[in-house]
């Protein structure tokens, strides 16, 4: 057994006792692993509540990718054929959303260490989820969502049910033909995407959302805050600060709240998130914006790369941000951000 192994199961039998014993009434005795009908955990625990027992067979693996969890459920015996009351449950640091519905659907439980957890055993049920994954990313989800290769993400959610060749879809991001080699390898490890007859194309673009969200939202926008006489018509503000910045020859693309405004109805608005490709005196100056400390109503973001406006477009005579993009901004932001991300999924995505 390799050390990563070791490691991974000694991990996972220190957190799931400290996790079973937050469950009140319930005997936790741990047991010498052995082969259980086809299954060969890392350990056992039996649990007891009154004269109902359960037995759960422990896998624990350093990492619980998609494509590691698929193949590891496909040596499983289906549930009808486990001995009664015994329960394979698998033990990882981070179970991603698309992992845990994979497993779910086999009646598989899951524990992992960054804190969600699902375990139907009959007599006790639990279920934790959107606990963001608390360990390294490994280096091909740090890949997947690196700046170059967001443009790769974002054409083919674009495009969610086009085929694509890899000389087209590099040509279409902009970006070199190896990258698309190593980002589409990595879609297809973690099953969002398959190659079919030498064409490339989504298999789950909801998942992939979902898992760049996940990403994303663990990022710190730097906003810089400000406080400007703001029209009560957020719209009018979205125009005054468009015309001011063409005229100090500033690109911009707006976002948030406001930008989603413009394509879902009735959002409550408080303030304007805009990025900007430079944040010049002028600007300020003839938006009357004052820096503040906290709370505001005019956030700037200066870009560090322009993949930002990849896919902007204008509405109502200013510039947005991609619809992918405001999604994972307005999720980004928490509270009622988060509703409205919802909101704009369910009225403009077709996944």
């Amino acid at each position: 057994m390799k050390n990563k192994d070791k490691s991974a199961i000694a991990d996972a039998e220190k957190y799931i006792g400290r996790f079973l014993a937050e469950i009140p009434d319930l005997a936790v005795t741990k047991e010498k692993p052995s082969p259980a009908d086809g299954v060969r955990p890392d350990f056992h625990i039996e649990l007891q509540r009154g004269d109902q027992r359960a037995i759960l067979l422990i896998e624990a693996k350093p990492v619980a990718e998609p494509r590691i969890v698929a193949d590891w459920m496909a040596r499983l015996p289906n549930a009808r054929d486990w001995p009664e009351g015994h329960y394979p449950i698998l033990c990882a640091s981070y179970v991603s959303p698309k992992a845990a519905e994979m497993l779910k659907s086999r009646q598989v439980g899951y524990i992992d260490l960054s804190g969600n957890c699902w375990l139907d055993l009959g007599f006790l049920f639990v279920e934790r989820s959107g606990h963001p994954n608390r360990f390294k990313e490994p280096k091909e989800q740090q890949l997947l969502f690196a700046a170059r290769a967001s443009r790769i993400l974002h054409t083919l959610l674009e495009n969610p049910a086009k085929e694509w060749t890899l000389q087209e879809l590099a040509r279409t991001a902009g970006v070199s033909l190896g990258l698309v080699h190593r980002v589409t390898k990595a879609l297809e490890e973690r099953l969002f995407a398959e190659k079919r007859r030498g064409r490339f194309s989504l298999d789950d673009p909801s998942g992939l959302l979902d898992a760049w969200r996940s990403f994303y939202v663990g990022k710190r926008i730097r906003w810089q805050r400000y406080y400007w006489p703001m029209p009560q018509d957020v719209r009018a503000g979205m125009q005054e600060i468009g015309k001011s910045a063409k005229a100090a020859e500033v690109r911009y693309a707006f976002t948030g709240p406001a930008a989603a405004s413009l394509l879902v109805p009735y959002l409550m608005v408080s303030g304007i998130h805009c990025y900007v490709d430079a944040l010049r005196p002028d600007l300020l100056d003839a938006l009357k914006a004052d820096p503040v400390a906290s709370g505001g109503n005019l956030w700037f973001n200066v870009i560090q790369r322009e993949d930002v406006f990849l896919g902007s477009h204008q509405i109502e005579g200013v510039f947005v941000v991609s619809d992918v993009h405001m999604y994972l901004d307005l999720c980004a932001l928490g509270g009622r951000g988060e509703e409205a991300a919802e909101t704009l999924r369910e009225t403009r995505f077709r996944f």
